[in-house]
């Protein structure tokens, strides 16, 4: 066993313990309890931003969910799956895992009986045996695990719950992360090289500062928690950004995460500050923040400062889904319900509605968002998602990484902008009662002008640029009233390699529906105008039906003679121009 120096810091910063901490070559929690026990201790006595965070939305109490296991009965040798009243409150811990390959135990209508009579713990894998000594050694009764707290063969029962996940993860005490890695036999405690922990003792007679001075990895945090295989699950988005508190067992040392800080085994009063990584959670807690601030402006009754606030939530919405899309699902369909519970935060807080992922207080921008894409740097190849899930207007349609243009987000101040589109209404069936969960159908009918355009020679990304990584990016013929022609970038939603291979798609007809136009610098004639390329649905005929199949972006800077934009939009939108016309997406 070694023991960590009683002050350490990192290149300048104030980062120094209090207490020593003795580290040993495992990582269970009858080594770590004192200071697992001290990082809870020290959250809920002394963090205010927490205390803020303890409470949801929608609900302050701390009723117990539907079903949970009892882990604290005298026979600890069991464990006993419960369902308490609905007024019964008290604490409990959430456990995030992966399900990994191998068989394990499962709720379900035929094992429901014998599972409230007792589960033998040692049947259980070793990734809920560790959790369950987790939990009884911080004294709390209670475990909430998603396979054996919900039925999995009840379809009914799993709508009910998955709607209250959000609920449930947030009003537990502490989430307990597997951040390790492996499926649901890998466990939470692991033998360790202390070498991986202990911080670099560096020596010399010009520190200033005592005798020494500590150098610890920087992507210690994003490679051991960021870059977990566990937090690449889509489900763990929403687990991990609405718990209160977040305890993680990675590879190599514990770590402990809330709002007010980040701290290890190496570092048990403060790691290092984690800059806001798009994906992270600290990037993706900005989300949180503004609703909380929003809510307290409102409350306050500051009106006027409500709609800069919720334009950058938005942005924060945004940011939390190009992380989202990145992520890993097993089941398509749970797409937009395994972030149910964050959409319900924001309709609660911000009012409006949500639709399939989309927000109608925002939609025209938001019907904007891309795919990003390329053969060499991206790792999976963009699809429509078969069976049906969302409309092709939504981002959850695709599975595929999903992006939104700068001027979406709200820190960017337009110098002007207009929408070209009117939303005349949307309809959006869910399946059961849930909106932000799954859906039956969906369509938007849009008041605008469809302008004809056809496909054109692709640009392949420069393979030497990293930066040029956004994108199928083809190019996209639009014809003008005078048989002239502009040319936009376009971003197709999907394509399979055989377009690319044998350009089945050149001289393909599409429409563009231009949805803003927006211009940022002083100059006049430096604008930007984007929109969608949509298609008929055949098999909507006799009906009037579209699809979409991408955005493409038009710049001011491509096209010949540069045309400010008071002059393109007479020429599209004037007497003689485009006519506007109802149009039914779905």
């Amino acid at each position: 066993m070694i023991t960590t120096p009683a002050n350490v810091s990192i290149d300048g910063n104030e980062l120094t313990s209090d207490y020593l901490h003795t580290i040993s070559g495992n990582t269970d929690i009858i080594s770590c309890g004192d200071l697992v026990k001290g990082w809870l201790r020290d959250c809920q006595e002394n963090h205010d931003e927490c205390a803020a965070n303890s409470c949801t939305f929608t609900r302050d109490s701390r009723n117990l969910p539907t079903r949970i296991l009892d882990v604290g009965r005298e026979d600890g040798f069991k464990v006993y799956v419960c369902e308490p009243e609905s007024s019964a409150t008290g604490p409990y811990l959430t456990l995030s895992h992966r399900w990994g390959s191998s068989e394990m135990p499962q709720l379900t209508a035929k094992t429901k009986s014998s599972f409230m009579k007792g589960i033998l713990v040692s049947e259980l894998p070793k990734t809920f045996r560790d959790a369950i000594t987790v939990t009884r050694f911080l004294g709390i009764r209670f475990l909430w695990i998603d396979c054996l707290c919900i039925l999995q063969d009840s379809l009914e029962d799993w709508r009910i719950e998955s709607a209250l996940m959000g609920d449930i993860y947030r009003r537990g005490l502490c989430n307990i992360a597997a951040s390790i890695g492996g499926g649901s036999d890998s466990g939470l405690f692991l033998e360790r090289d202390l070498s991986m922990v202990l911080p670099i003792t560096v020596l010399g007679k010009s520190i200033e500062r005592g005798p020494a001075r500590y150098l610890w990895k920087s992507n210690t945090w994003l490679k051991e928690i960021e870059s977990s295989p566990l937090n690449k699950r889509a489900w763990v988005c929403q687990e991990r950004l609405l718990a209160q508190r977040v305890l993680h067992f990675g590879k190599n040392q514990i770590f402990w995460e809330c709002s007010a800080k980040t701290a290890c085994e190496t570092f048990p009063t403060g790691s290092p500050r984690i800059d806001l990584i798009p994906g992270t959670r600290e990037s993706n807690r900005r989300l949180l923040d503004g609703l909380r601030k929003y809510k307290n402006s409102k409350a306050a009754g500051k009106k006027t400062e409500l709609p800069e606030i919720a334009g950058l939530v938005h942005s924060h919405w945004w940011s939390f889904l190009w992380s989202y899309s990145r992520c890993g699902i097993t089941k398509g369909e749970d797409k937009l319900i395994a972030i149910s519970g964050i959409a319900k935060e924001m309709r609660t807080t911000l009012g409006g509605e949500y639709l399939a992922g989309l927000w109608q207080f925002n939609l025209c921008q938001d019907l904007l968002w891309f795919v990003e894409f390329s053969f060499e740097y991206s790792s999976r190849r963009p699809e429509r998602a078969r069976p049906w899930r969302a409309p092709t207007w939504s981002w959850a349609s695709i599975d595929g990484d999903i992006t939104i243009p700068e001027f979406c987000d709200k820190r960017v101040k337009f110098k002007e902008h207009e929408d070209l589109i009117t939303v005349m209404s949307v309809e959006i069936s869910p399946i059961g009662d849930d909106v932000t969960g799954q859906l039956e159908s969906g369509s938007i009918v849009l008041r605008g002008r469809c302008i004809p355009g056809t496909i054109g020679n692709e640009i392949w990304p420069d393979q030497t640029d990293p930066d040029s990584r956004t994108g199928m990016q083809w190019r996209i013929n639009i014809y003008l009233r005078d048989n002239s022609v502009v040319v936009a970038d376009l971003y197709y939603d999907c394509m399979g390699k055989e377009y690319y291979r044998n350009r089945r798609c050149l001289g393909d007809s599409v429409w563009c529906l231009p949805v803003l136009y927006s211009r940022w610098g002083d100059e006049e004639n430096k604008w930007q105008l984007d929109g969608l390329i949509i298609k008929r649905d055949p098999k909507a005929l006799p009906l009037e039906r579209w699809e979409r199949l991408g955005m493409f972006t038009m710049y001011s800077d491509d096209i010949k003679n540069t045309i400010q934009w008071p002059n393109l939009r007479e020429e599209w939108f004037g007497k003689a121009g485009y006519q506007e016309e109802e149009i039914v997406l779905i």
